[in-house]
């Protein structure tokens, strides 16, 4: 696979004015090929993350509502017809202040939508920037 052009995208969309200290970018795709949607870490709060609140690695909640990119991503497919989720790949980058890509895996919250979507291919950036699968 190509992860290349995934990174390559995500430096092309970085924002350095955007209020988040670090930007989480990810790619919905069909097999691999064509991207689907994208969706970006938010400082705001979408009426449907009520049900998928953010959970922390040590199981607390966010305190600070925002919207994950894997939940962004997945938002703006939500009504495309006959789409079969486990055919789906999922490409999460998280890119620094610096434009250092840094680890991006789910969150526990994300994990759970993830699975009960029944998406089975995420591949997310480690702290080296190499991608890894989920």
């Amino acid at each position: 696979m190509n992860f290349q052009k995934y990174i390559d995208l995500s430096l092309a969309l970085f924002d350095p004015n955007y209020p988040l200290r670090c930007q989480h970018f990810t790619f919905v795709t069909k097999n691999g090929g064509k991207i689907l949607a994208i969706g970006r870490n938010q400082n705001k709060f979408h009426s449907l993350n009520i049900k998928n609140p953010g959970i922390c690695k040590n199981g607390d909640f966010f305190t600070k509502l925002s919207i994950c990119s894997e939940f962004s991503a997945l938002n703006r497919i939500k009504n495309t017809t006959q789409i079969k989720y486990n055919k789906l790949i999922l490409f999460n980058i998280r890119i620094d202040r610096n434009k250092k890509i840094c680890l991006s895996r789910p969150c526990n919250s994300c994990k759970s939508l993830l699975n009960w979507l029944g998406i089975k291919k995420i591949y997310y950036t480690d702290e080296n920037g190499h991608f890894i699968k989920y």
